[in-house]
């Protein structure tokens, strides 16, 4: 059920008896939850961070892994072309 499908009247009693929940807690109640909000907070991000952190990963491996190939082939041209030149100019 979304917000805005709540009778206006009935959202105005909810609006009302959360205030009321509010301003009825003691000053420890509202650090227990301001703390358990950033709390909340630190953990969403450090999760996204690690998900990103681990996408990161699955991207840059096959990557490296194709430049890897890459320079060992042209390792490979360089190293047949520098013994075919010293074939041919020893010849």
């Amino acid at each position: 059920m979304r917000f805005d499908d709540i009778p206006s009247g009935d959202r105005s009693k909810i609006k009302n008896r959360l205030i009321q929940q509010i301003n009825a807690m003691d000053e420890s109640e509202l650090r227990i939850a301001a703390q358990t909000k950033e709390s909340l907070a630190s953990f969403v991000a450090d999760a996204f961070r690690t998900i990103a952190k681990a996408l990161g990963y699955i991207i840059s491996y096959p990557i490296g892994l194709a430049v890897r190939v890459v320079e060992n082939i042209w390792d490979g041209i360089q190293d047949g072309f520098s013994s075919g030149w010293r074939a041919g100019y020893e010849d």
